[in-house]
């Protein structure tokens, strides 16, 4: 048996010298010399030839033949170091001779050079050699190895399910796509399928798809949909997609509100409703601006509804709310507040003309600069009961900052144009301050939301139904397969049906808004939720709140954010109390309860009126110690009025009267 090479290698120390390697070398070096010797003996027989000539002769053979070495070892067969011995050993040889056939090998300078470079090489050559012949030993092991046979790549049995979905998946125009794996869902299943390598079927062609599988399966419309499968890192795979079936069609079905009145965080994402594969709706309004659109009827007022429900669960937020449909919208969550059954509304501010809400947008840059000012949280504010985040809802911003949105000349209101400014700027800086925005509105064109730049700084969009996919592209601009699935969502029988995106790698799927009831169904429960909710939104921090009153008094009539004339006096909120009389007085101090108020009974107060007398004097500050709400009574012209009466152990005081509108701090 021949022995390995590879693990006896070549070296000058303890290598018997019985396969004369180490002479190659030697050879090489004998045999040019030879050729040296035999130039001379020609060249001396023809003294008539130019030494030049044979110089360059003599080059040229000695550089072809250094050449033909270094090819003849290309390829995988030899290694690196081999073909560098063999450039180097040609060069060198070459280099002697022409040297030899110009003077004469016999020249003691050619001798010494020919046998430095026999030893040089001779040296180097073991190591060569045995690199040489462990890569030799390895290409002819891997040469060896029996190549697989062509039947093994290919499963000799198909899954029938896989076979059924790919034939279905060719027959409506995606021939080459792979069945992967399947899921059950809430909603039914859905299939994970592979897309071909070739580039021929495309992400866009599978959307494209979905109405011809409906029509394959058999499937109500809008029951089939298309999304991007998500690799466990969270990154968005071009090759695989998801096709959801929803057997039982989410989009259809009525989801009730959840009775859930326990507090939240603004910092944790709450639920909203369903997608269609059965999956909670989670949003998270940190650190972001969303922007709904949908036309009339679809559901808008619902999801602000809804909105506020859980944002009014969050005891680290204050919620700001526009409203230029009169307060409609706002009206009754404030109902438990304006009958006396709590101390503090829901809703810290609200806004029905665009006087106040120019007042609003400037409060809210003047705190966004306070908490920037201040560095509080290093890099960004991290919202807490003490230092809140304020959440601005603006129901139809197209009144506000549409392009048909004008005041009437010479009422002294806000330009549209610096609504339109202020309302981006806020926008654009609030992110890390915790002021964040809700808009919403019925089309997402630029003409509706006042700016292309104000527009694109809503992240998180959700889209209610559209009357044209024109529309629908304006509400998810770019995205062609979610502007589709948004154009269907338009039949009475999804209604209420929602398309979310969030981010521009966010999940987009179409999903059901929970119901939070109409007419009476839904005044009964926002008023229980205001009721239940109404201790857990906390109060702006003192800091935030004296910048928003100092900058709002700067502007129209002088009246600020808190105060006998605040953003609760009757000259300016006196319209929101007109069918409930006016509101019990109001504090911005934090509640004395941390627990959700419960329902009281009312007790009998007799409406506000305008006219009549009476001993109180609107605008009087009240007596240093009063208690807020502490008892009511009831002058001669119906007015209702508060009171200070004693606590016990205190002193007896003197009984003074003032209206209830007008909001004090202490």
């Amino acid at each position: 048996m021949a022995r390995s090479r590879k693990v006896q290698p070549l070296t000058w120390l303890g290598r018997p010298w019985r396969d004369r390697a180490w002479l190659h070398p030697l050879y090489g070096t004998a045999t040019v010399y030879v050729a040296g010797s035999t130039i001379e003996a020609v060249v001396s027989a023809h003294p008539d030839w130019p030494v030049w000539a044979v110089g360059a002769a003599t080059g040229l053979v000695g550089a072809a033949t250094t050449a033909a070495g270094v090819l003849a070892a290309a390829g995988d067969r030899f290694t690196g170091w081999a073909r560098g011995y063999l450039g180097a050993a040609g060069l060198a040889g070459g280099t002697w001779l022409t040297y030899a056939a110009v003077t004469s090998p016999y020249e003691p300078k050619a001798v010494v050079s020919a046998l430095v470079g026999a030893a040089l090489f001779t040296g180097a050559y073991p190591a060569v050699r045995h690199a040489q012949l462990e890569h030799e030993a390895h290409y002819r092991a891997v040469r060896a190895r029996p190549a697989p046979p062509v039947a093994a790549a290919v499963p000799q049995f198909r899954n029938p399910e896989a076979a059924r979905w790919e034939g279905l998946l060719a027959s409506v125009g995606l021939a080459g796509c792979t069945y992967r794996d399947r899921e059950e869902n809430r909603a039914g299943f859905a299939i994970l399928i592979s897309l071909p390598t070739t580039g021929k079927v495309t992400y866009r062609q599978v959307v494209g798809k979905c109405d011809a599988l409906e029509i394959a399966t058999k499937m109500p419309e809008g029951t089939v949909h298309a999304e991007r499968a998500v690799s466990p890192d969270g990154r968005t795979l071009a090759s695989e997609v998801w096709i959801h079936f929803d057997v039982e069609d989410i989009l259809t079905k009525t989801l009730p509100m959840p009775d859930d009145h326990t507090p939240l965080s603004i910092n944790a994402a709450f639920p909203v409703g369903l997608f269609a594969d059965g999956e909670p709706i989670l949003l998270k309004l940190r650190e972001i601006a969303m922007l709904i659109v949908g036309v009339r009827g679809r559901g808008k007022t619902n999801l602000l509804n809804v909105i506020i429900h859980q944002l009014s669960r969050c005891t680290d937020v204050v919620i700001w709310m526009i409203d230029l449909k009169g307060g409609r919208a706002a009206k009754p969550w404030l109902k438990p507040w304006l009958d006396g059954k709590v101390k503090r509304p829901v809703l810290d501010w609200v806004a029905t003309t665009r006087t106040e809400a120019h007042r609003m947008l400037v409060g809210g840059h003047a705190l966004i600069e306070q908490r920037a000012n201040a560095g509080y949280g290093g890099s960004k504010v991290e919202p807490t009961r003490q230092r809140p985040a304020v959440i601005v809802i603006c129901d139809e911003i197209a009144a506000l900052v549409g392009q048909h949105a004008r005041g009437q000349k010479g009422d002294g209101g806000p330009k549209l144009y610096d609504l339109i400014a202020q309302l981006t700027l806020d926008i654009q800086l609030g992110r890390s301050e915790a002021v964040d925005f809700v808009l919403a509105t019925q089309r997402g064109t630029v003409t509706m939301t006042g700016s292309g730049d104000l527009k694109s700084q809503c992240e998180l969009r959700a889209g209610l139904g559209v009357t044209s996919p024109q529309d629908a592209q304006s509400v998810f601009t770019g995205n062609a397969p979610a502007a589709k699935l948004l154009a269907k969502l338009k039949d009475k029988a999804t209604r209420g049906a929602v398309l979310i995106q969030d981010g521009d790698g966010g999940r987009i799927s179409p999903g059901k808004l929970h119901f939070y009831g109409d007419g009476d169904a839904m005044l009964a429960n926002v008023h229980r939720a205001a009721t239940l909710h109404a201790n857990y939104p906390a109060p702006l921090d003192e800091a935030g709140a004296r910048a928003v009153d100092a900058a709002v008094r700067k502007l129209y009539d002088g009246s600020g954010y808190s105060g006998d004339d605040g953003r609760w006096s009757a000259a300016r909120a006196e319209h929101l109390y007109a069918d409930d009389g006016l509101p019990p007085e109001f504090s911005d101090d934090e509640p004395a309860a941390s627990t959700p108020a419960q329902p009281a009974v009312a007790e009998p107060t007799a409406r506000a009126s305008s006219r009549g007398g009476g001993s109180c004097r609107p605008g009087r500050s009240a007596p240093r110690g009063a208690r807020r709400g502490s008892s009511r009574c009831t002058t001669t012209n119906g007015r209702r009025l508060w009171s200070i009466s004693r606590s016990p152990g205190s002193r007896s005081r003197t009984r003074r009267h003032r209206p209830m509108w007008t909001a004090t701090r202490p």
